[in-house]
């Protein structure tokens, strides 16, 4: 990014299910972390699983979208 533009992390569950928004601001050059808490937007912990992350963009220029998995186990 060479200006600020809105950066949004999403947790889905593997049937497309929206879990958490885990955040959701306005980015500029360098690293962007966010931290998910393992907990669903009820509060509540998310069960054993595997997940899907999707990392989205909106630049003046460009929406990209990045996305992975990762895996919950306790």
């Amino acid at each position: 990014l060479v200006e600020v533009a809105p950066v949004r992390l999403e947790v889905y569950d593997l049937a497309g299910r929206l879990v958490r928004l885990v955040g959701e601001e306005e980015r500029g050059i360098g690293p962007a972390g966010f931290v998910w808490d393992g907990r669903a937007v009820d509060g509540e912990l998310v069960g054993v699983g595997t997940y899907v992350w999707v990392l989205r963009v909106e630049a003046d220029a460009f929406a990209e979208v990045h996305s992975g998995i990762l895996a919950v186990a306790y």
